[in-house]
């Protein structure tokens, strides 16, 4: 509800909490991942998404979500190269990865010729 109203910094430390309380809460890593997204400071969101991906099965529709999240945020902030090879081995590891979204979405940052923009394609 903070993150809708734009009071992100309130959303932040109320997860920070949250996470105190329940560190092996995969909402609670994943929207402290998100958050940070939000506030651009994508290095922190990619260490809350990697925690959040550690608490899933490998595979998983959550592992999924947060291995693609976790190249946005990798991308983001300016690790190109691990972005495009995190999403190749998920992808080569588990061919069905994730649902239509997910996977239109990973397509979208499938790497392309280095200089092309923000964007890995």
């Amino acid at each position: 509800a903070l993150t809708q109203e734009g009071k992100l910094n309130d959303a932040r430390k109320h997860l920070e909490a949250l996470a105190t309380s329940y560190p092996e809460s995969l909402a609670v890593h994943m929207d402290r991942g998100r958050v940070d997204m939000l506030l651009k400071q994508p290095a922190a969101a990619a260490e809350h998404l990697r925690k959040a991906r550690g608490l899933c099965k490998p595979g998983s529709a959550p592992w999924c979500e947060a291995t693609l999240a976790l190249a946005e945020a990798l991308l983001a902030d300016g690790h190109r190269q691990a972005a495009a090879d995190i999403l190749r081995v998920s992808a080569a590891l588990y061919p069905d990865f994730g649902s239509p979204e997910l996977k239109l979405r990973s397509k979208e940052l499938d790497p392309g010729p280095k200089g092309s923009g923000d964007r890995l394609r």
